[in-house]
């Protein structure tokens, strides 16, 4: 299916489910703003417990009021997060979580507390709330501070304790008397690398003497800080996705000499990793979560080496546990250095220089072919195979240059999809590394690539493995796709009518006619076209005088089976609707002061088009 309908769907289904109406940003039902000051509320969580929004603020120095659904998959990834914050600041904070869901019933909600472990959190159901806050998404996040005012509005989960405790800190302490409006979330202040010594202290082996240092230049770029023990350098980055922390020494050094370091990392395989750096190269990628502290080291191979970097790189997931740790660094020399063995990673290199190559076992695929029209098989194929099981399995050469401390395998399925298989924590023989791609689950196609140099995505010999005929036509239905929607009519008609020819196996057997493929993808674009043009029609009531003058302000309703969408006329006295084609029906709610009002009711056909309206003025 192409991209753009399978973000339709999802749009639209995202739309029912949160049974948003539609409405111009001229809409003038109520709907609270920041700044505004709601109206008390009171509703019944799924304990039975009564909460008032103000009888929490008479107790609390702020309010939170979180919108979520069960069916919401960042919803439960959030709610872990929300407890914990709840936990820290329950004193100073007051919580009301409610679902927006009608299948979430009490018991269905306690029943998620208890499946979450969500002991302490507050949670009920809505009350309509959702429409008078105006919530767009699910979940967000709405702060009330203890004047009763809306201060900050969040749509998208949090994932991070540290962001939610320090956006709330905001509003509590006996300082807060004027309210302070945030238009977005706060990001969490620089973290300080404070005291240099302090930082030596706790990443140096004990009575070590090498001085180590953070820079600290911009939001992404954060310091190692002393653990609270002072006995490791801990990154400060832990719940800051898309982030790096950076640990630096300083050593003159020599050929031969040997940086040590333990570390400890927890977190998502390759998504959270520490690449250590001699001078600007990397040499190191520690990418797999360890059981306590591991010791490893860099040997110096060139003159005028004088700069060691740690870096830990959080990635862009949250809601699991991450910890990143550096101790008892060392710097190595002369006998020392030369006596000591480092843990290198070591395997089999049998090709030349960094080459790689990748084998599969004989039955798990068959190379794919691209022929022309006449049946001769193009020179210039890609590295196109068909997987002939459910999993794929293969093994990876390297060459002897190849640093197999930073090596790895990335896997991309349906080209959304990516995985990293660093290669020291594949099993080997005496030629390669052995691994399987699964491809049970696989919708298209797998791209498997070789990185030699993982730290630098240096890409080395990569295949598009398929798990079918069908799934070669979703890649290439795809691509194609991705074409169209850049190409002219013209340049449209033209691919439509080519001789492109056929994807085979070696026997010259048929796997894929691209001309079909072609002409279907271009048949689903001309039917899309159509229907992204039948969609969005406008519906638009021109309200005059007598005197075919425009009148503003007048309020009408625009109603389908389900909703109604309240719009205001403009200064042309236009009320201008934009929706799916439907035969809306339109009632005029309230006019101008000096004009009739109407109560007649009025209805456009699917088409769409504009219904005139004239207001006549009172008689006195």
């Amino acid at each position: 299916m192409k991209t753009k309908k399978w973000i339709s769907l999802i749009l639209a289904l995202f739309t029912l489910l949160n049974g948003l109406a539609f409405a111009s940003e001229s809409e003038t039902t109520a709907h609270y703003q920041l700044g505004d000051k709601p109206a008390d509320f009171t509703v019944t969580m799924s304990d039975g417990q009564e909460v008032s929004l103000y009888g929490l603020l008479a107790e609390k120095d702020v309010v939170m009021l979180n919108f979520w659904a069960s069916w919401c998959g960042p919803c439960r990834m959030e709610f872990p997060f929300l407890q914990e914050a709840y936990a820290k600041l329950s004193d100073k904070v007051g919580v009301i979580a409610l679902s927006v869901f009608e299948g979430d019933t009490n018991e269905a909600i306690n029943d998620l507390k208890e499946e979450l472990g969500l002991t302490t959190l507050p949670m009920g159901r809505d009350i309509g709330l959702k429409d008078q806050y105006n919530v767009p998404a699910f979940p967000t996040t709405i702060i009330i501070d203890r004047n009763g005012v809306i201060c900050m509005e969040h749509t998208g989960m949090i994932t991070s304790t540290r962001l939610l405790v320090n956006a709330l800190e905001t509003f509590i302490g006996d300082d807060y008397t004027e309210s302070v409006l945030l238009g977005e979330m706060p990001a969490l202040p620089l973290a300080e690398s404070g005291d240099a010594k302090a930082l030596s202290d706790a990443a140096n082996i004990p009575g070590g003497t090498l001085e180590l240092y953070s820079l600290v230049d911009e939001a992404d770029n954060l310091p190692f800080i002393p653990s609270e023990e002072g006995d490791c350098a801990v990154a400060s980055n832990l719940d800051a996705q898309n982030t790096v922390a950076n640990l630096a020494l300083l050593a003159e050094t020599q050929p031969g000499d040997v940086l040590v370091y333990e570390y400890q990392l927890k977190g998502l395989t390759f998504d959270d990793r520490i690449v250590v750096f001699a001078q600007d190269e990397a040499v190191n990628i520690h990418a797999i979560q360890t059981d306590g502290w591991v010791e490893n080291a860099v040997r110096v191979t060139e003159e005028g080496v004088d700069r060691f970097t740690f870096l830990f790189v959080k990635g862009s997931q949250g809601g699991y546990d991450v910890d990143c740790r550096i101790r008892n660094v060392r710097l190595l020399t002369g006998d020392e250095a030369a006596e000591y063995v480092i843990p290198e990673v070591t395997g089999p290199k049998v090709l030349s220089g960094v080459e790689t190559a990748i084998e599969y076992e004989d039955d798990s695929v068959e190379p794919v072919y691209l022929y022309q029209a006449d049946g001769v098989r193009s020179e210039d194929n890609g590295s196109y195979l068909m997987a002939t099981k459910n999993e794929v399995g293969a093994k990876v050469l390297v060459g002897e240059d190849v640093n197999l401390n930073l090596a790895a395998i990335r896997i991309t399925r349906d080209i959304m999809n990516t995985e990293y298989i660093m290669l020291s924590s594949l099993p080997c023989d005496d030629e390669g590394y052995i691994f399987t791609c699964d491809m049970a689950s696989v919708e298209s196609g797998a791209v498997i690539v070789v990185l030699p140099n993982a730290a630098a995505n240096v890409n080395g010999n990569s295949d598009m493995v398929f798990n079918s005929a069908d799934g070669l036509k979703t890649y290439m239905k795809l691509i194609l796709s991705m074409v169209i929607t850049q190409a002219t009519p013209e340049e449209f008609t033209e691919l439509a009518m080519s001789d492109a020819g056929y994807y085979g196996l070696e026997d010259g057997t048929l796997v894929l006619d691209m001309n079909s493929v072609i002409a279907e993808t271009w048949e689903e674009a001309k039917k899309d076209a159509e229907e992204e043009q039948a969609q969005d029609q406008a519906y638009v009531v021109k309200f005059t005088d007598p005197d075919g003058n425009p009148i503003q302000g007048v309020l009408a309703q625009f109603c389908d089976d389900t909703t109604c969408s309240v719009i205001i006329s403009d200064e042309n006295g236009e009320a201008r609707f934009e929706g799916d084609p439907y035969p809306y029906n339109v009632h005029v709610l309230m006019v101008p002061a000096g004009y009739e009002s109407v109560s007649e009711n009025f209805d456009f056909t699917e088409q769409g088009g504009e219904i005139a309206i004239t207001l006549n003025p009172l008689e006195f």
